[in-house]
């Protein structure tokens, strides 16, 4: 970390605690400009106390993403290069399943624990990185993974056998997740967004 706005033993120190970037808002308010977030509704945490050493850190997990339009069951058509669906397959007449099941695309961090579900597709290393590609989903029929990433941060070694408790919890977390969330909603294609109706570049078509 550097900054003018940081104090003297924080300055040129690696801060590895979990951190989402809506945290950046009421860190930077409350605790470099000294302003107030009270009364407001956020899904960040003022993090600053922790940067300092002072509390510990307010931030428990990260819900990555649930995508319950991407499955371990339509993984066969989807685009090789972007790892998204190809043709027509997202439409306003798809409807997202009742509850949460692990066929779908998911992933949550939970401390030193991440869990990834349905499809998660692959990651391909740039060759100079010298990162030995992993790809979960070469394992048939498989749609839980699990991955002490403080430990294994490329997420080599899937642990999901070994700790079934901990895929236990965070299932019931990701259930949790999906049942508050909001309803995937792909609206019909509309020609009125054609970049040559608005002097060649994209922006909002609709009032």
């Amino acid at each position: 970390m550097s900054g003018g706005a940081l104090p003297s033993n924080l300055r040129g120190t690696v801060q590895k605690q979990m951190m989402h970037v809506s945290d950046w808002f009421p860190t930077l308010v409350e605790g470099v400009a000294g302003g107030s977030i009270s009364g407001l509704s956020l899904d960040g945490f003022n993090q600053w106390m922790a940067f300092q050493g002072k509390a510990s850190n307010p931030r428990k997990e990260i819900l990555h993403n649930i995508d319950p339009l991407i499955s371990a069951e339509n993984r066969q058509i989807l685009d090789e290069a972007t790892q998204y669906p190809v043709n027509d397959i997202f439409s306003n007449e798809m409807e997202m399943p009742a509850e949460y099941n692990t066929s779908m695309r998911a992933a949550l961090r939970v401390g030193d624990w991440k869990i990834l579900t349905g499809f998660p597709g692959y990651y391909k290393a740039p060759p100079e990185s010298n990162i030995r590609p992993f790809i979960p989903a070469d394992k048939p029929g498989q749609k839980i993974w699990l991955f002490n990433i403080t430990a294994d941060p490329n997420e080599y070694k899937d642990m999901s056998d070994e700790r079934p408790d901990v895929v236990k919890s965070m299932i019931a977390k990701l259930k949790a997740y999906y049942n508050t969330s909001v309803p995937v909603r792909y609206p019909s294609p509309s020609l009125n967004s054609n970049p040559a109706l608005h002097l060649g570049v994209w922006g909002p078509w609709e009032d």
